[in-house]
């Protein structure tokens, strides 16, 4: 996964500067669309059925989680960085991400 986050951190770096912030919902489709049916989604998969126990009990669910995302988010702190973001309305957003 760590040859993807590169072009990951520079869409997001893009979209910031569109003025288009990303939720962790939406970063989590982002990333998961950007390994889709690639070789490097087949290098996850083993991976996780190596060193993930909860992988291997719950099914194997082949999607990224919150878990990467949050891990995901600490290695690049130097490059974007997290806030939260309120609507004032029924629907408010986890947070937006934003490049430092």
């Amino acid at each position: 996964m760590h040859v993807v986050e590169p072009y990951l951190v520079e869409l997001i770096k893009k979209l910031a500067d569109m003025r288009q912030p990303i939720t962790a919902s939406q970063g989590l489709q982002l990333a998961n669309s950007l390994i889709n049916k690639k070789a490097i989604q087949k290098k996850v998969t083993d991976w996780r059925q190596t060193h993930c126990k909860a992988f291997k009990d719950g099914g194997g669910i082949i999607e990224l989680g919150k878990g990467y995302w949050n891990s995901f988010l600490r290695r690049n702190r130097r490059l974007i960085r997290t806030k939260k973001a309120v609507k004032f309305d029924n629907k408010r957003q986890n947070g937006v991400i934003t490049p430092i």
